[in-house]
């Protein structure tokens, strides 16, 4: 319970707001061009519309935004000018503008629209009441006046408009404020008052500034000066126009009061929707948006003072699909005449750009489609008047550059009413509906002609908004559009933007990269093998003398200080007795050639071509690049093939002038724009990648083997060793113990071959076994081997997704199956766990924030003050060492294998996530503080309990390998770990709870669609003209559009959770490690895997390699677009799946409002992108619901290697028995 819900925010008056707002803006630039128009009734019209009207009219009864015949019906003698080109508006802004600027000494003038300005008096000094004068730096023009301030002849005062000239500024009578006082009694007013001497200053600043506005420049003004932008808005409306209104509050009630009276719609930063809901929960009734008019019907007061009202009462009505974070809070602030906004520093840069016009009555897509043509024209012409520059620095004379970039693209559009009874012109609606969306690069192309850009961004943005709007409002109503406005906002400035930039353009910087960084340039060493991993596992190295001269010393391992640096160990890794000079050099090998094996696939993922689906005329189709997905060969399902032809028929058919007209400059800038960003991810994720590989080369090059020929010193000692007889020769590393035996050309069993008999046909066909001789060993000692090189790679403290990658090809390579591998794996795993709790920090609590820093990895090679071999023995004690046929390793040999990691308890807890600097319950406070009901839940514990405490998992419980996996729609809270039962106990699993109410909320509408007749009828529609045909001409069964609205709002709102958790997923990963220093795999249907989608975007824009094993996409709501993918799996070493469904009808009619354009993956295969798996779903029980049903068995079907077979067991038997079919599907390399 909060304890005071009710309790009003706190107000500070530590600054004084100007707000300009100049009257009836667009009549006094006529009237200023022809003086005798002021002293008649003035309108300004746009097109049959009165756009503004001088007060004469006004006060005739004629208003802005009537009718041109309702106003000459009201006002005979109403002179009208043409105001439909507002280039004179926007010069003579820009001279007032800079006028009041030039008055400012903080900069911080903030233009509003044409008409108004907010000036800033007061830089923000939170907590003080007194500021005083130490440098012209740290005060400003008010509070300058105020030290100069003669107290004893306030009537004789001087108002300094400059610190350098004392005799420039005004005369000015302080014993009273100038204007109109709103508020307080000036009767109790006091100078000893701070805030109402900045209100007494600010006041005759105020006035003298709209003396020379309307002397120098002949424009009246109406100014509010107030302590923040809100009330000196709302203040400044009381007494217009060529007046000025001072609010003076000397309690918060007087500001209450004053808040009380004004109508919800009339307090800035309350939105037509945002005042539409408080007024709907305070009348008790809905109040349509289409029909409301503009005077609202209840009070700020009404609203302040209801009982439910309370901030969290708010966050809880006004949160939805994109809605801001504390919204609840700052609408409570503003009803009680709070706000907390800063005035905008100024500058050249507008807030926005936007286009607009007005009609008679546009009805028809056709001339909706030409109007906003050329609107985007003049948009795009706007664009490039007010944001290009020169460019100084350019290579070519006379070239220009943006100094800021909008990156939002806002349609506005506003109907004509409907006239209903004899008042029909009071209840006018005026209304503007708007929806947002990111702004197209393109649109800054210079090189493209102007009416190319406008076809281009009609057809790819302003439509799909078009659309948005039309399926809101109904799909039947028509289009009765009185105006259209196109707006570019969200002005990101560059670096040639003045104070942001320092002179120095980063665009410049970028171009000479390549030779300012050529000496620095990461070339491959010319002694490395280039040709494929089989040919160079034929070819043996000579491992003579001199071999560690030539190895790399690596001290950084990847980015964001994973994967420590690893230099040579002091202790020796001597396997003497246990492995032959021939087998471990063969071994050396074996690890060179499967680590550049892998190398190459990472290198093949980015050589598949893009795909662009074909046409049935030969042309291509830039628009749907993955629509070739959907199209069937001969030989498939003749279902398939038939709504392939009606796919290729509506394809084939679809084309404009525009849309044909842009298809070469589509595929111009995707392939200039792609091609870079992919081969710079190429370039780093193989840069990561060979410092991983020589890491590990180097470690397994670091085992020592005596040649049993050399002859041993007395005693048989092994440290560094004595020399041989003469003429014995001298025994390889007898130096240290630590160097590899000589014979480095010798071969165990011949020349390398592939296991003929395999042990495990399923593994070799997903890794293929290089060749090589130690396949032909004993079992047990392949296996030795195994659990030797998985010891060495732990050493490296970092058991990532390469490594497992690694140690799968290995256990193919040695003709191992999988079973033995996660037996080596869970045998090591719970043996390290085990000692990690036991060296886990008992209280962090009691630590001072000092001593629980310090570096986050201990680097090898360091060592502790009393480095001991207990950590190493009781490994060693729990079976690590240990095969089955009783070969043992020596303690000492085992701490040698394992590095720190046998000296140091805390290296272990860092492997599995156990770190006191890194709590996990500050990683789920973080996560809470975004997403609601956040939480990681055990999936193989009975009562599937929240992680929270990091040493609450029991070391039997601890796994090498952690699987995430996310439920994206269902109705019941069940369903966010019972899809997931069929994971087994080789991988430490945990189901991510999120977002439930959400969640839940989506999964009951899709339901209740699913079970009405108008899903029924409309998907035997949709089936006999193709998915992908409604796609792509956003054709839809009426029935369907018409209950669209029981899942579009939440489907949204869905998504834009989803977005958040994936980032907040792809954080918790880097800089929170939750994981520790183990791969991931994550796993999800529906919206979870758009939240996967977007978690794995997130890594590749960071460039965090190897932390992601393996993803399964079921039913993702993504593009398919090639080169998307080839981003998702650059970051993915394992396998990446698409599992899809061509018959998920729902997904696709919740998925049409997005981008369409670049495909649908939850509805095609992946094609164009090495590495990628699909796997379809032929048979959906319950459509886009049935994939949290069909879980276990698509995991099954596409061979997902740690699974529960008794679960699975289960529950194929209570499927057959409920009669639900198998969902069984095909699947296929992309």
């Amino acid at each position: 319970m909060i304890p005071h819900p009710r309790k009003p925010p706190r107000r500070r008056d530590h600054r004084v707001i100007l707000q300009f707002d100049y009257d009836c803006f667009y009549a006094q630039v006529f009237e200023n061009k022809n003086p005798a128009l002021r002293s008649r009734p003035l309108g300004v019209k746009q097109k049959n519309i009165l756009a503004t009207c001088n007060y004469n009219a006004r006060n005739l009864g004629v208003g802005k935004l009537m009718l041109i015949s309702e106003a000459k019906r009201i006002c005979p003698g109403l002179v009208l000018v043409d105001g439909e080109d507002l280039t004179p508006f926007r010069d003579t802004s820009k001279t007032l503008f800079n006028f009041l600027r030039s008055h400012s000494w903080t900069g911080k003038v903030e233009r509003l629209g044409f008409d108004e300005v907010f000036m800033g008096r007061r830089r923000n000094y939170p907590d003080h009441d007194r500021v005083k004068l130490t440098s012209p730096d740290v005060t400003d023009l008010v509070d300058y006046n105020i030290l100069c301030l003669n107290r004893n002849s306030l009537s004789e005062s001087f108002f300094h408009l400059s610190e350098q000239d004392p005799e420039q500024g005004f005369p000015c009578d302080l014993n009273a404020i100038a204007g109109c006082v709103a508020g307080s009694d000036t009767a109790h007013a006091s100078l000893d008052d701070h805030t109402y001497l900045r209100l007494l200053l600010g006041s005759h600043l105020a006035h003298y500034l709209r003396s020379k506005l309307e002397t120098d420049f002949g424009y009246t003004s109406t100014c509010g000066i107030s302590t923040n932008k809100l009330l000196s808005k709302l203040v400044g409306s009381c007494n217009k126009p060529r007046n000025q209104t001072t609010l003076l509050a000397w309690k918060d009630d007087d500001v209450v009061e004053f808040m009380d009276a004004h109508k919800t719609r009339k307090v800035p930063g309350l939105g037509f929707k945002t005042a539409m809901l408080l007024e709907s929960h305070v009348l008790g009734e809905d109040i349509d948006a289409d029909s409301h008019s503009f005077n609202s019907l209840v009070t700020v007061g009404q609203v302040r003072q209801h009982p439910s009202m309370s901030p969290a009462f708010l966050e809880t009505l006004l949160k939805g699909p994109g809605s801001e974070r504390g919204v609840g809070a700052r609408v409570w602030g503003l009803l009680h005449g709070v706000d907390e906004t800063e005035v905008k520093e100024a500058s050249d840069i507008p807030s926005q750009i936007s286009i607009e016009d007005t009609y008679k009555g546009l009805e028809t897509i056709p001339h909706i489609t030409e109007e906003l043509h050329k609107l985007s024209c003049s948009l795009i012409r706007r664009l490039r008047v007010d944001l290009l520059t020169a460019d100084p620095n350019a290579e070519i004379p006379g070239s220009r550059k943006w100094i800021a970039r909008p990156k939002t693209l806002r349609l506005s559009i506003r109907s004509w009413p409907t006239r209903q009874g004899p008042h029909a012109t009071q209840a006018m609606n005026f209304s503007r509906v708007s929806r947002s969306g990111p702004l197209p690069p393109f649109v800054f192309d210079l090189e493209t002609d102007i009416d190319c850009l406008a076809q281009r961004l009609v057809a790819e943005a302003l439509l799909p908004l078009l659309r948005r709007l039309q399926v809101e409002q109904g799909h039947n109503q028509k289009w009765n559009l009185q105006l259209l406005n196109i707006c570019a906002a969200n002005m990101v400035a560059g670096a040639a933007d003045d104070k942001l930039g320092a002179g120095r353009d980063i665009g410049v910087m970028f171009k000479h990269q390549d030779e300012v960084l050529r000496p620095w340039k990461v070339t491959q060493p010319t002694d490395e093998p280039s040709g494929g991993a089989v040919e160079d596992s034929t070819k043996q190295v000579p491992f003579g003398d001199d071999d560690d001269e030539g190895d790399v010393a690596w001290d950084v391992m990847g980015r964001g200080g994973r994967g420590g640096g690893h230099a040579p160990f002091r202790r020796p890794v001597d396997l003497t007795g246990v492995i032959s000079v021939a087998e471990r050099n063969d071994l050396v090998t074996l690890v060179s050639a499967i680590t550049e094996k892998m190398h190459n696939d990472i290198s093949s993922i980015f050589d598949a071509p893009s795909v662009s689906s074909v046409r049935d005329n030969g042309e291509h189709d830039p628009t749907w690049p993955s629509l070739a997905a959907s199209r069937r060969h001969e030989g498939n399902e003749t279902d398939s093939q038939g709504a392939v032809a009606q796919s290729s028929a509506v394809s084939s058919s679809d084309g404009s002038k525009t849309y044909n007209k842009v298809h070469p400059i589509v595929e111009k800038e995707e392939r200039d724009a792609m091609t870079p960003q992919l081969g710079e991810l190429r370039k780093e994720a193989l840069l990561f990648f060979r410092k991983w590989q020589n890491v590990v080369i180097q470690r397994v090059r670091e085992i020592a083997v005596i040649e049993p020929t050399a002859p041993m010193p007395a005693g048989g000692a092994r440290g560094r060793g004595g020399r041989g007889s003469r003429g014995g020769g001298r025994a390889r590393g007898a130096r240290g113990g630590a160097g590899p035996g000589r014979g480095g050309l010798t071969l165990a069993f011949g020349p390398p071959r592939v296991p003929v008999n395999q042990m495990d046909r399923e593994l070799c066909g997903m890794f293929p076994p290089i060749p090589n001789t130690l396949w032909l060993l004993h079992v047990e000692k392949r296996k030795l081997l195994l659990h030797v090189v998985l010891l060495l790679v732990l050493s490296l403290q970092d058991y990532n997704a390469n490594a497992r990658v690694f140690l799968l090809n290995l256990t193919s390579a040695l003709n191992l199956t999988l079973a033995i591998y996660h037996g080596e794996e869970l045998r090591i795993s719970r043996a390290l766990a085990k000692l990690a709790l036991e060296y886990a920090p008992r209280d962090e609590a009691g630590q001072k924030a000092e001593e629980q820093k310090g570096p986050k990895r201990w680097k090898v090679g360091f060592s502790s003050p009393n480095p001991t071999s207990t950590i190493a023995s009781a490994l060693n004690a729990a079976g690590i060492g240990t095969i089955n046929d009783g070969m043992v390793l020596s303690v000492a040999t085992v701490a040698g294998l394992l590095g720190p990691l046998g000296d140091y308890g805390h290296l272990l807890g860092n492997i599995f996530g156990i770190n006191a600097v890194r709590p996990t319950s500050k990683l789920l406070e973080a996560c809470c503080k975004d997403v609601f009901d956040f939480a990681f839940l055990r999936v193989r514990d009975p009562t599937h309990s929240e992680y929270r405490d990091m040493k609450e998992t029991p070391a039997d419980d601890r796994r090498l390998r952690l699987v995430l996996a996310m439920s994206g729609c269902f109705s019941d809270v069940e369903d966010v770990v019972r899809p997931w039962r069929f994971l087994g106990d080789q991988t430490e699993s945990y189901a991510v709870r999120w977002d439930v109410a959400s969640i839940t909320t989506l999964g009951s509408a899709v339901e209740t669609v699913i079970r009405s007749t108008a899903w029924a009828n409309a998907t035997k529609e949709i089936r006999s003209r193709s998915l992908f045909a409604s796609l792509l001409d956003n054709s839809w069964p009426d029935a369907l559009l018409k209950v669209s609205k029981i899942i579009d709002n939440p489907w949204n709102w869905g998504m834009v959770r989803a977005e958040k958790v994936g980032a907040l997923l792809a954080d918790a990963l880097v800089r929170h490690k939750f994981q520790g220093e183990r791969a991931v795999s994550l796993i999800g249907f529906s919206l979870a895997a758009r939240a996967i989608y977007t978690c794995l975007m997130v890594l590749a824009e960071r460039r965090q390699f190897g932390l992601i094993d393996s993803v399964v996409l079921i039913g993702t709501p993504a593009p398919s677009e090639s080169r998307v993918w080839l981003t998702l799996k650059s970051v993915v070493s394992g396998r990446l799946v698409n599992v899809y469904s061509e018959h998920d009808y729902m997904l696709g009619f919740l998925y049409r409002t997005s981008n369409v354009h670049f495909g649908v993956a939850g509805l095609q295969e992946i094609k164009g992108a090495n590495g990628v798996e699909n796997h379809c779903v032929k048979y959906l029980p319950r459509g886009h619901l049935g994939y949290q049903v069909l879980t276990g068995q698509i995991l099954k079907d596409i061979g997902w290697d740690s699974l529960d077979a008794d679960a699975l067991k289960a529950d194929m038997a209570q499927r057959r028995g409920s009669g639900r079919g198998r969902g069984r599907g095909r699947g296929g390399r992309a």
